[in-house]
């Protein structure tokens, strides 16, 4: 993703963003050499070690925001996801397992396949995470929050934390309010076996989902608002 190239089409369904791991899955890091389902991908752990910078990310993001928008929330029907405030950890393995073919994306494989190494994966990581958060973002209908709070409770907050804030050492993706529809689609694509990079102990808590289960979480977690969400609303005010 050299500066000054520009693709012919954006970036397409980036992240959750990454691996979505709603699930009781154990907190051990995506990149950590003993874990199966973590990156091995030189690209992505060399990445790891460079300093982000936020402005030359801005200009490498420029051939994202067609999907993702330029305020990276993603489109209202999800088929885009809400990139911004994500942490960078996240950002860096989604593209580099889509770039090694760890992660199925035929629609973004061509353009991400133009990134040219590990600088820009940091830059532009680093300019995701400076963007505020959608303070609107599209939720569910709000008639089975209850359950879905009980849902996330029991099964994500270990890794994904009490608002959805996720683990950034630990790749695991921030989630509280990203665009509901995109939730349920990775949640559903994790069980039907689409989702190649996922942790595996997440994938076995995901097929014990029901349909209403699906629904019920997603719309919960798009309600949630973590403390970079409230921080970056914040800027918004300004």
């Amino acid at each position: 993703m050299a500066l000054g190239i520009r693709w012919t089409a954006p970036l397409a369904a980036l992240a959750l963003i990454g691996a979505l791991a709603v699930g009781s899955a154990r907190a051990q890091s995506a990149f950590d050499p003993n874990v199966k389902w973590g990156s091995k991908v030189k690209e992505a752990l060399d990445a790891l070690q460079l300093q982000g910078d936020a402005k030359r990310g801005e200009d490498v993001f420029g051939i994202c925001a067609a999907c993702h928008m330029p305020t990276a929330w993603g489109d209202p029907a999800g088929t885009f996801p809400q990139l911004a405030g994500q942490h960078p950890t996240v950002i860096i393995k989604q593209i580099a397992d889509i770039r090694a073919r760890n992660r199925k994306n035929p629609t973004m494989l061509p353009f991400a396949m133009q990134i040219e190494g590990s600088q820009d994966l940091a830059d532009v990581s680093a300019y995701i995470l400076t963007l505020p958060m959608n303070p609107n973002n599209p939720k569910g209908a709000g008639t089975d929050l209850p359950y879905g709070e009980r849902l996330f409770k029991e099964n994500c907050v270990r890794c994904h934390g009490e608002m959805g804030q996720g683990n950034e050492k630990d790749s695991f993706p921030l989630i509280g309010g990203q665009t509901y529809n995109y939730i349920v689609r990775q949640l559903k694509e994790i069980r039907d076996g689409l989702r190649l990079n996922a942790n595996p102990d997440m994938v076995k808590q995901v097929n014990a989902f029901s349909d209403r289960d699906f629904l019920a979480v997603a719309d919960y977690v798009s309600r949630l608002r973590t403390p970079n969400h409230l921080k970056n609303l914040a800027k918004l005010k300004k």
